[in-house]
């Protein structure tokens, strides 16, 4: 089901869209949400579930 190849993508799709951390008083802010939108559609797209987004 994940060959080292896509292992390799989701690891760079994780080092480039989701942050180090997420502090309490970012969980309402629109642009953190934005951001983890944005990294789960990558993450859908190179796990070949793009019809999950």
């Amino acid at each position: 089901m994940v060959d080292p190849a896509k292992l390799d993508r989701i690891a760079a799709i994780v080092a480039a869209h989701w942050p180090e951390r997420i502090t309490p008083d970012q969980l309402g802010d629109p642009a953190l949400h934005a951001a983890l939108r944005t990294a789960r559609s990558a993450l859908l797209d190179a796990l070949d579930l793009a019809e999950l987004d």
